[in-house]
């Protein structure tokens, strides 16, 4: 599933819930990535089976567990404020190549 930023955290439990396939957070850019925000309880609570985040309905009241297991790839441009989430992560920093040997893509 890949996620572009316009996304709600509604649709975002409802849908590794739903399909259980590898999230894809493409230019995923927190405000504070900190512990408070939902995408971050998603991401620290979805690396272990068995952590649901419970979510409470503000009209009825109902309480609703909702499983967020599974593997998630994120690009973004920093580290999470949040240091649990940045310990359940494998971090990998990209740089700049001048490697000529790659493979370059050239459109015409």
């Amino acid at each position: 599933m890949v996620v572009a930023g316009a996304t709600t955290t509604a649709v975002l439990f409802r849908s590794i819930e739903k399909w259980r396939g590898t999230l894809i957070l493409e230019g995923y850019n927190p405000k504070e990535s900190d512990e408070k925000e939902d995408e971050t309880k998603i991401l620290n609570c979805g690396f272990e089976r068995f952590n649901p985040v419970l979510r409470c309905d503000k009209d009825t009241g109902k309480i609703s567990p909702f499983d967020t297991f599974g593997p998630k790839v994120i690009s973004c441009r920093g580290e999470f404020k949040d240091q649990a989430l940045n310990s359940r992560c494998l971090t990998e920093i990209l740089q700049e190549t001048s490697r000529k040997d790659l493979f370059s893509l050239t459109l015409s």
